[in-house]
């Protein structure tokens, strides 16, 4: 008898009393690095909130994807590069709001073994994927064509497959360069470098000067260790770009504020858990330019002094 008026009772109760409020953490392909980085994301703010609302993770396009997504939909947040983010800010929609830094993701571009790709212009005249529309790798694939006078003629062939699409087409020979922003060490280039005959290009000096010159002082200098995977026997030169989380200005401030609380307060969990959050920024440079922080930000995302 209990029992019947504890579930009569229940299905009395207003339906939001029952269901979570649910918010999404918009990505990129499901086997990139952003879709790892929002499920981590989800997965520990679902294990240590306090039962009121639910994290959900979803594939997407890419970078500008979720951009979009966020102004459309206040309940999103997106990962994307913060140059890309302050471009939509400044340029598209002033209501986005930046919840806070995460990893950062390196300008990589990998090559067959066979193939003498020594420097970006080795890129010309080859068969390469410049990732997909509507991904943050196109976007600054096509700053850096700007930058150096390239055109889409000016390759063999240039396709812009999804990430899947990519690891297929390369590991089958029907590639011989690819161009991603991504974070490393990650799956996806893995199977790259130790199955289908990868290898990661070290960029030059020139080179690297011209990629500074091409997107600005959001990029930076960075190094991915040898042996990052196990076919990498060297360093490889590059630069890096940082990734964002950011949301509408109108997506509740309570779980910007819980999310930032579960995620440095278990962050040790989180690395664990996913190694690429061992290089989780928190707070911007104070030179980066990006959007401002949402309202439900603590100081834990106060410019770096």
């Amino acid at each position: 008898m209990l029992k019947n008026l504890l579930i009569i009772s229940a299905l009395l109760l207003p339906f939001n009393a029952l269901a979570k409020e649910r918010f999404v953490i918009s990505t990129g392909s499901k086997s990139g690095v952003y879709f790892s980085v929002g499920n981590s994301l989800c997965k520990i703010f679902n294990k240590y909130q306090q039962k009121r609302y639910e994290c959900l993770v979803v594939n997407s396009l890419g970078a500008e994807d979720n951009l979009f997504r966020v102004r459309k939909l206040d309940n999103y947040l997106a990962i994307s590069q913060a140059g890309l983010q302050y471009e939509h800010f400044t340029n598209i929609s002033p209501k986005i709001r930046s919840v806070m830094m995460l990893h950062h993701e390196y300008l990589s571009i990998i090559s067959k073994t066979d193939q003498d790709i020594t420097k970006l212009d080795d890129l010309l005249g080859k068969r390469i994927n410049t990732a997909s529309e509507g991904s943050g790798s196109h976007k600054y694939f096509k700053k850096i064509m700007a930058y150096k006078d390239w055109k889409f003629r000016d390759f063999d062939n240039s396709l812009g497959y999804e990430l899947p699409l990519m690891i297929e087409n390369f590991c089958a020979n029907n590639l011989v360069a690819a161009f991603y922003t991504v974070g490393h060490p990650n799956p996806a280039f893995g199977k790259l470098i130790n199955e289908c005959d990868g290898k990661l290009l070290s960029l030059n000096e020139q080179d690297i000067t011209d990629l500074e010159k091409a997107l600005g002082k959001e990029v930076t200098r960075k190094t991915i260790p040898a042996y990052s995977y196990n076919k990498q026997a060297s360093d490889i030169n590059t630069v890096a770009l940082p990734i964002v989380l950011s949301a509408s200005e109108r997506f509740p401030a309570e779980i910007i504020s819980e999310l930032l609380s579960i995620v440095t307060t278990h962050k040790a969990e989180l690395e664990a858990d996913n190694p690429v959050f061992k290089q989780i920024i928190f707070k911007p440079n104070k030179d980066l330019n990006i959007a401002p922080p949402h309202v439900g930000v603590s100081e834990i995302f106060t410019t770096q002094d």
